[in-house]
Protein backbone atom coordinates (compact mmCIF):
# COMPACT_ATOMS: atom_id res chain seq x y z
CA UNK A 1 0.00 0.00 0.00
CA UNK A 2 1.21 3.27 -1.12
CA UNK A 3 2.16 6.03 1.84
CA UNK A 4 -1.35 7.62 3.72
CA UNK A 5 -3.58 4.77 2.08
CA UNK A 6 -5.96 2.91 4.36
CA UNK A 7 -7.11 -0.77 4.02
CA UNK A 8 -10.47 -1.26 4.30
CA UNK A 9 -10.56 -4.72 2.93
CA UNK A 10 -11.44 -6.57 5.89
CA UNK A 11 -13.12 -3.40 7.13
CA UNK A 12 -17.25 -4.31 7.52
CA UNK A 13 -16.28 -7.69 5.67
CA UNK A 14 -18.88 -10.13 6.33
CA UNK A 15 -15.78 -12.89 6.83
CA UNK A 16 -15.98 -14.13 3.39
CA UNK A 17 -16.49 -12.37 -0.74
CA UNK A 18 -19.44 -10.69 -1.72
CA UNK A 19 -18.22 -10.84 -4.86
CA UNK A 20 -17.62 -14.66 -4.94
CA UNK A 21 -16.28 -15.10 -8.57
CA UNK A 22 -14.01 -12.08 -8.97
CA UNK A 23 -10.66 -11.43 -7.22
CA UNK A 24 -9.47 -7.61 -7.02
CA UNK A 25 -8.03 -4.98 -5.16
CA UNK A 26 -9.16 -1.64 -5.92
CA UNK A 27 -7.88 1.66 -5.01
CA UNK A 28 -9.86 4.54 -4.09
CA UNK A 29 -8.29 7.97 -5.03
CA UNK A 30 -10.75 10.88 -5.28
CA UNK A 31 -9.65 11.87 -1.41
CA UNK A 32 -6.89 11.14 0.87
CA UNK A 33 -6.10 8.98 2.48
CA UNK A 34 -6.81 6.76 -0.36
CA UNK A 35 -8.31 3.59 0.49
CA UNK A 36 -8.86 -0.13 -0.86
CA UNK A 37 -11.62 -2.54 -1.46
CA UNK A 38 -11.59 -6.04 -2.33
CA UNK A 39 -14.25 -8.41 -2.68
CA UNK A 40 -15.08 -8.50 0.79
CA UNK A 41 -16.80 -5.03 0.21
CA UNK A 42 -16.91 -4.88 -3.43
CA UNK A 43 -18.74 -6.07 -6.62
CA UNK A 44 -16.67 -6.07 -9.82
CA UNK A 45 -18.68 -5.55 -12.92
CA UNK A 46 -16.78 -6.01 -16.22
CA UNK A 47 -17.25 -3.82 -19.41
CA UNK A 48 -17.66 -6.33 -21.64
CA UNK A 49 -20.86 -7.51 -20.02
CA UNK A 50 -24.11 -6.32 -22.12
CA UNK A 51 -26.39 -5.74 -19.18
CA UNK A 52 -23.64 -3.09 -17.67
CA UNK A 53 -25.00 -0.14 -19.17
CA UNK A 54 -28.73 -0.79 -18.02
CA UNK A 55 -27.32 -1.74 -14.45
CA UNK A 56 -25.63 1.04 -14.46
CA UNK A 57 -28.86 2.88 -15.94
CA UNK A 58 -31.10 1.91 -12.65
CA UNK A 59 -28.37 2.57 -10.04
CA UNK A 60 -28.43 6.10 -11.17
CA UNK A 61 -32.37 6.46 -11.44
CA UNK A 62 -32.04 4.78 -7.55
CA UNK A 63 -29.41 6.96 -6.95
CA UNK A 64 -31.80 10.22 -8.05
CA UNK A 65 -34.34 8.33 -5.99
CA UNK A 66 -32.31 8.75 -2.81
CA UNK A 67 -31.04 12.28 -3.46
CA UNK A 68 -27.34 12.14 -4.31
CA UNK A 69 -25.30 15.11 -5.14
CA UNK A 70 -25.04 16.19 -8.76
CA UNK A 71 -21.59 15.15 -8.85
CA UNK A 72 -22.47 11.43 -8.01
CA UNK A 73 -25.05 11.54 -11.05
CA UNK A 74 -22.69 13.08 -13.35
CA UNK A 75 -19.78 9.99 -12.28
CA UNK A 76 -22.73 7.73 -13.29
CA UNK A 77 -23.42 9.08 -16.74
CA UNK A 78 -19.58 9.14 -17.47
CA UNK A 79 -19.37 5.97 -16.34
CA UNK A 80 -22.42 4.70 -18.48
CA UNK A 81 -20.72 6.87 -21.60
CA UNK A 82 -17.09 5.21 -20.85
CA UNK A 83 -18.75 1.54 -20.61
CA UNK A 84 -20.90 2.02 -23.76
CA UNK A 85 -18.13 3.75 -25.80
CA UNK A 86 -15.91 0.64 -24.90
CA UNK A 87 -18.81 -1.49 -26.49
CA UNK A 88 -19.00 -0.23 -29.19
CA UNK A 89 -14.84 -0.20 -29.62
CA UNK A 90 -15.26 -4.14 -28.81
CA UNK A 91 -17.99 -5.60 -30.43
CA UNK A 92 -16.49 -8.96 -30.32
CA UNK A 93 -15.97 -8.95 -26.64
CA UNK A 94 -19.75 -7.80 -25.50
CA UNK A 95 -20.92 -10.85 -24.44
CA UNK A 96 -24.19 -11.87 -22.15
CA UNK A 97 -22.35 -12.59 -18.57
CA UNK A 98 -23.01 -16.04 -17.68
CA UNK A 99 -21.82 -18.36 -14.18
CA UNK A 100 -20.33 -21.95 -15.55
CA UNK A 101 -19.42 -23.10 -12.22
CA UNK A 102 -22.02 -24.35 -9.71
CA UNK A 103 -19.30 -24.14 -6.77
CA UNK A 104 -19.48 -20.60 -7.23
CA UNK A 105 -22.60 -20.26 -5.67
CA UNK A 106 -22.25 -22.63 -2.36
CA UNK A 107 -22.58 -21.03 0.84
CA UNK A 108 -19.78 -18.53 1.43
CA UNK A 109 -18.73 -20.04 4.47
CA UNK A 110 -18.11 -23.86 3.15
CA UNK A 111 -16.19 -22.56 0.22
CA UNK A 112 -12.47 -21.02 0.69
CA UNK A 113 -11.77 -17.82 -0.83
CA UNK A 114 -8.44 -17.33 -2.84
CA UNK A 115 -6.13 -14.98 -2.01
CA UNK A 116 -6.58 -11.14 -3.13
CA UNK A 117 -3.95 -10.94 -5.72
CA UNK A 118 -0.82 -8.27 -4.70
CA UNK A 119 -1.63 -5.46 -7.52
CA UNK A 120 -4.83 -4.09 -8.56
CA UNK A 121 -4.07 -4.73 -11.96
CA UNK A 122 -3.50 -8.42 -11.89
CA UNK A 123 -7.65 -9.31 -12.66
CA UNK A 124 -10.03 -8.05 -14.39
CA UNK A 125 -10.94 -6.39 -18.16
CA UNK A 126 -8.12 -3.82 -19.40
CA UNK A 127 -10.00 -1.04 -20.93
Amino acid sequence: MADGEQDRTAEGSLGYPIDHKHRFLAHCVEHAPFHSHSEHDALLFAAHDAALPYALQAYRKESIRLGVGVLQIASIDRMIEQVRLWQARHPGKVRVADLEDPEILRQPETKPAAATPAAPDAVGIKL
